[in-house]
């Protein structure tokens, strides 16, 4: 069961990042995720953490989704600055993905 609305969200891609080569570069996969997106800055306060500024925001049931990833809507790339999980309705959790519009 989904709890994101259908219809209500968008499909974007996910660069995720997987793991370290040989080279001590990072390597990558790529996905397609459901989200709801929001063009809306805002600063998270992360505990023990810098707070960061936020230029968007999406809300995804993927678990995958971690800092250092990417999100690709509309021909731009947006980093994942921060994640946070919160419970959405029936108790299932719902993935709060905080993005900067600066390049990966």
């Amino acid at each position: 069961m989904s709890i994101l609305p259908p219809g209500l969200g968008e499909i974007v891609a996910l660069r995720h990042r997987s793991s370290i080569d040989q080279y001590g570069d990072p390597t990558y996969t790529d996905s397609s995720i459901s989200v709801i997106w929001f063009d809306q800055k805002r600063v998270v306060h992360r505990e023990g953490r810098e707070d960061v500024l936020c230029d968007a925001f999406c809300l995804t049931e993927d678990a995958t989704v971690q800092e250092n990833d990417a999100l690709t809507r509309g021909g731009t790339t947006w980093p994942v600055l921060d994640v946070a999980t919160t419970t959405g309705y029936f108790g299932m959790s719902l993935r709060v993905v905080n993005l900067s519009k600066n390049q990966a």
